[in-house]
């Protein structure tokens, strides 16, 4: 099967859920090649199953998805996803420091910050507004940022996508 039939599958409502690790992995290599805002539920999904995974098997194969699974949804920027992105940072110690502070903020420290205390997320929000440096320029340093340009095309086979994303 292709990335590209999977992603189509996973649109129409197949549960990210049923998918075993290869078959997650490539799918979140598709998912770079051409996410969408619509997609944004499916990888709050798959960014849980990921972190799961390593919380569960304490090894670092899923890191790479997950750390893509955070930029997806940082890119997206939906306030109510940064939560999930907050928990698959604090999955370990190897995710804490991979998974770069500033998708926490799609939107700007404050942003968050309102959203935080609007809802009640103390350690977020303590983690937010301890956030220093150039913010706005790291925000816009990732949305610019070519850190996946390598990956294969969303048509390659679903061992393709999964293999690159495993490497």
């Amino acid at each position: 099967m292709k990335g590209s039939e999977l992603l189509a599958q996973m649109r129409d409502g197949y549960p990210v859920a049923a998918l075993d690790n290869d078959t997650r992995a490539g799918l979140i290599a598709a998912l770079l090649s051409d996410f969408r805002k619509s997609d944004a539920d499916m990888i709050v999904a798959l960014t849980r199953d990921e972190s799961a995974m390593l919380a569960r098997d304490h090894v670092n194969v899923g890191q790479d998805g997950l750390f893509a699974c955070c930029w997806m949804l940082f890119m997206i920027g939906r306030l109510n996803d940064v939560p999930v992105v907050f928990e698959a940072k604090m999955t370990d110690f190897d995710t804490y420091c991979g998974i770069d502070s500033v998708f926490l903020v799609p939107h700007g420290v404050e942003a968050t910050l309102e959203y935080a205390v609007a809802h009640g997320l103390d350690d977020l929000c303590s983690w937010v507004s301890d956030m220093r440096g150039d913010v706005d320029a790291a925000i816009k340093g990732w949305r610019e940022a070519t850190y996946f340009d390598d990956r294969p095309p969303t048509d390659s086979t679903l061992e393709e996508l999964s293999a690159w994303m495993r490497q």
